[in-house]
């Protein structure tokens, strides 16, 4: 009968020690909404480390804060969300504040302010400015797009006067269209497709400008967590009709966020996401801006 040497004996316990951690090393990585980008760079990312040894698990969800809420629970190793929303989220809670590991920048997104024509502004400051009462929708509560809007407000008290409602994608692009909403804000890459259905609503709304220098001043390690970028021309037939101008706006980082217990209990598995986040981000940036 064949008999095992110390150094067999060794080598098999190593080869199932390896067996082992191929099987439980996994990543609950929270996304967003399954036809958004975040769960677009969950697939790409999934995609890259495939036969790695990573078992990406992705979990769709309401999007940035709910990713991070998701996260302190321990219920997602990993998430997507906007740098300002991070911020945010980290000054909420100052006793509780998430362990991650540095956020991994992915792309840009864009602030979208989608105003009724037949209100006659063009820049986010005549929002505040006019006598006129108006009123805008800023995405579901917790979304991006509310956070964004509240750190808005938060950099000039002034927007405070903007009366500000918050309602799911759908309701808000009908309060809108039926004039019960002067305007809608959407924080996202460009083209998605919530942004290409409210594009085929028709000439009644347009992009408006939010270059309010005012936003740059928040920063984060000495850099603005805002930039302010120009939407391409004709991006949107309708949106940016009849000239299809530019449209200058702000826009802010999408980053993926890591546990840091998941990272110092998985420090190969750590790596190789890594590395495998480094390989789908040209390719998420691509998609994004190829929308």
């Amino acid at each position: 009968m064949f008999k095992c040497t110390a150094f067999i004996v060794g080598l098999c316990l190593l080869l199932a020690s390896a067996a082992s951690w191929a099987e439980d090393v996994k990543l609950k990585l929270c996304t967003g909404s399954s036809g958004g980008n975040y769960y677009a760079s969950g697939e790409e990312i999934k995609r890259q480390i495939a036969r790695q040894n990573v078992e990406v698990e992705l979990i769709e969800t309401d999007g940035s804060m709910d990713n991070m809420q998701r996260m302190a629970k321990g219920e997602c190793d990993a998430g997507f969300t906007q740098i300002d929303a991070y911020l945010h989220y980290q000054a909420l809670n100052q006793d509780a504040r998430l362990k991650v590991e540095w956020p991994r920048h992915l792309y840009e997104e864009y602030l979208h302010l989608v105003c009724r024509r037949d209100i006659g502004i063009e820049s986010v400051e005549q929002l505040r400015q006019r006598t006129e009462s108006y009123s805008l929708v800023a995405g579901p509560t917790g979304s991006g797009s509310s956070v964004t809007w509240d750190s808005i407000t938060r950099l000039n008290p002034d927007y405070l006067d903007v009366e500000t409602q918050n309602a799911e994608h759908d309701l808000a692009l009908k309060s809108v269209i039926d004039g019960k909403a002067s305007c809608l804000m959407i924080v996202s890459g460009l083209s998605s497709k919530y942004l290409n259905l409210i594009d085929e609503s028709g000439e009644q709304l347009r992009l408006i400008s939010v270059d309010d220098k005012a936003f740059l001043e928040t920063k984060h390690f000495g850099k603005p967590i805002y930039d302010i970028r120009d939407i391409p021309k004709d991006t949107y037939r309708n949106l940016q009709a009849p000239s299809g101008k530019q449209v200058e706006t702000l826009v802010v980082k999408a980053v993926m966020l890591i546990s840091s217990a998941w990272a110092g209990n998985h420090a190969s598995a750590l790596d190789t996401l890594i590395e495998g986040v480094k390989r789908a981000t040209p390719i998420i940036r691509k998609r994004v801006a190829a929308q």
